[in-house]
């Protein structure tokens, strides 16, 4: 900032210019505008496979034989994961795949 200034004014101090901030109306808004983060409310699990978090990683540039997919299957409770080899990535498949299925 002291660079701005000087190339268009002279003899221009920075306490000048702390001065000017501190007392500059919109410039004391700005600062006080601080935005807040998303406040994010966790999801509490009571028991094993109530809840979880499943994700497919293709490997279809890289297949191993038929296996062109990657589910995985992460439990929220306790952070058991599962692996599992898929040959599509269509939801039966994906479904038969899945530890805490209801049958």
């Amino acid at each position: 900032m002291m660079k701005e200034v000087g190339s268009h004014y002279k003899n221009i101090t920075r306490k000048d210019i702390e001065t000017y901030l501190e007392l500059c109306e919109p410039c004391q808004q700005k600062q006080n505008n601080i935005k807040k983060g998303i406040v994010v409310k966790p999801i509490i699990s009571s028991e094993f496979n109530s809840r979880c978090q499943v994700d497919l990683i293709d490997f279809q540039s890289q297949p191993d034989g038929d296996n062109k997919f990657i589910m995985v299957y992460q439990d929220h409770l306790t952070k058991f994961v599962v692996l599992k080899p898929l040959k599509t990535k269509r939801a039966e498949k994906c479904h038969s795949g899945l530890p805490c299925k209801n049958k």
